[in-house]
């Protein structure tokens, strides 16, 4: 997000420098007369703010780059800084005013009688253009016998796109990586799935660690590995990685672990997501937790996107009971849930993703309240 102040002789006219800077997305924040030696620029100051500046206007009078303002200006605009800070957590509140605004009006839009299916599907935080796609879809269905509660719990499931599988099922053999951020339980999952498909085909298995980063981070995953009866290797570098699968082409299932990098590590991650991207035979799933907020899951699934992964697995299904932020992640990736975990235990905690479930849990605070008030009053 960007936010400047524009300065001219008229509110309208500061707004028309500041569109025409930023673009016609341009938002008002605030407006005011100027004050001090700003009142130099202009007689009015207007705050605006734009969330994408890709299609923004060239910029005339008002620039802020370094090299183009004097150092008087400058000092002007750092005494600034600590208001701009103020009006980002205002335009973040604006912003979520302007989401609720948009889930009223799909609720206006709405017979009554779905209006209890877009409350559940708000309080579990679906996205207002899902939950308007989700209606839609169960105002559409023409089904007598079920109820227009049903009907969007229907419509929830057929929205939500699955595929419960660990590696390419065309090949013979199966290679899956795990990517995500730390604390997500990637190593975890990735044991399970290994527990779960390796013994069930009792066909000869690889655990490779690539996780560099934590002390001592390829232990856990060596010992799982030797309970398993897995062969285990940990590999230092995307050559070594490459090389290890090379080495190995007896091993049908090689199950791939990989660091939990954050924001500021993206540049140590690059090459390790670069390679994941260029093999389409390895089987990448993308570990997210979902218990984490709706803002930082998107930012989380968006830093792993480069290693395109082909699938989402969500772990501490166990620690949340809003799941709408699944169905809004596999929604705006367009990528299938593949398997939910839910607990510390091997493998029994993992389950393949079921969307009838997913629609369940998302319908069922609603029903909860509805058998509740039903109780009460009989």
């Amino acid at each position: 997000m960007r936010i400047k102040s524009f300065f001219a002789s008229s509110v309208d006219a500061a707004l028309c420098e500041a569109r025409r800077e930023l673009g016609p997305d341009a938002m008002l924040i605030e407006s005011r007369r100027s004050s001090g030696e700003s009142r130099r620029y202009g007689e009015y100051e207007v705050v605006c703010a734009v969330t994408n500046t890709a299609g923004a206007g060239s910029p005339a009078r008002n620039r802020d780059t370094a090299t183009e303002r004097p150092r008087q200006d400058r000092q002007i605009e750092a005494r600034s800084a600590a208001g701009f800070e103020a009006l980002v957590g205002r335009v973040e509140r604006l912003a979520h005013a302007l989401q609720r605004a948009e889930s009223i009006a799909v609720r206006l839009s709405v017979a009554e009688e779905f209006e209890p299916g877009v409350r559940a599907l708000e309080a579990a935080e679906v996205d207002p253009e899902w939950i308007g796609a989700i209606v839609n879809r169960a105002e559409a269905t023409s089904t007598l016998s079920a109820s227009p509660l049903d009907r969007v719990e229907s419509a929830i499931a057929h929205f939500v796109p699955t595929d419960p599988t660990a590696g390419e099922s065309e090949s013979s053999r199966r290679l899956v990586a795990v990517v995500g951020p730390p604390g997500a339980g990637k190593t975890t999952a990735l044991v399970k799935m290994a527990a779960r498909h390796s013994l069930a085909s009792r066909r000869p298995s690889l655990i490779i660690s690539a996780d560099t980063q934590r002390v001592a981070a390829s232990e856990p995953l060596r010992s799982y590995a030797a309970i398993l009866g897995a062969a285990f290797v940990a590999v230092d570098s995307v050559r070594g990685l490459k090389q290890t699968i090379e080495e190995h082409p007896g091993k049908e299932w090689v199950w791939i672990d990989t660091p939990g990098w954050s924001g500021a590590d993206s540049s140590d991650a690059a090459p390790l997501m670069e390679f994941l991207a260029s093999q389409p035979h390895i089987d990448t799933h993308l570990v997210l937790p979902a218990s984490m907020r709706t803002a930082d899951l998107a930012e989380a699934t968006n830093r792993f996107l480069p290693a395109r992964p082909a699938k989402l697995l969500f772990t501490r299904l166990d620690e949340t009971h809003v799941y709408g932020p699944m169905l809004n992640e596999s929604a705006r990736t367009g990528l299938p849930l593949s398997f939910y975990s839910a607990g510390p235990k091997i493998p029994d905690d993992l389950a393949a993703a079921d969307p009838s479930e997913l629609a369940n849990w998302i319908i069922r605070g609603v029903r909860a309240c509805r058998k509740a008030a039903a109780s009460a009053a009989a």
